[in-house]
């Protein structure tokens, strides 16, 4: 179950992204155009995430809709892009085909960096302060310290 949330939160930043480029009559279709979605979907989320913490909206339920929807969003294009990968594998020479097998790695290695923490110095450490945000429904300081935890 927790492998289905990291893909979920992979994805959504993805489909915001592409579904913009797609409003902007780009649709992705070279990497950097891939790379870009992304960036603006990120861009976009953690925008969202700020806006309603600022409107003392921040639940785990607001954000759970968020990367539920978002990630909805990123269905059509992520089934096209694998739909047309396989004609593209295809067309790989010997030089490149070492290239795919690097970057499923790595991919696969972001994936599992992606993951939260689970020891317990960073569970009480790392999130702290975004237990104590959701409590209070709203982004905030607390102690007056400076520091969110």
């Amino acid at each position: 179950m927790h492998i289905l949330a990291a893909l979920a939160v992979l994805a959504a930043p993805y489909g915001v992204g592409a579904t913009i480029l797609v409003a902007a009559h780009r649709s992705p279709g070279t990497v950097l155009d891939h790379v870009r979605a992304y960036a603006i979907g990120y861009a976009v989320l953690e925008l969202s995430a700020f806006a309603i913490g600022w409107a003392g909206w921040f639940s785990r339920s607001a954000l759970s809709g968020i990367t539920l929807g978002a990630t909805m969003l990123a269905f059509p294009t992520v089934l096209r892009v694998a739909r047309s990968a396989g004609s593209w594998v295809r067309t790989l020479g010997r030089r490149e085909l070492p290239l795919v097998g690097v970057a499923a790695v790595v991919g696969y290695n972001g994936l599992l960096a992606s993951a939260p923490p689970t020891s317990g110095d960073a569970i009480s450490y790392h999130l702290t302060a975004p237990k104590l945000w959701l409590q209070a429904g709203k982004l905030s300081r607390s102690g007056g310290t400076g520091r969110p935890f």
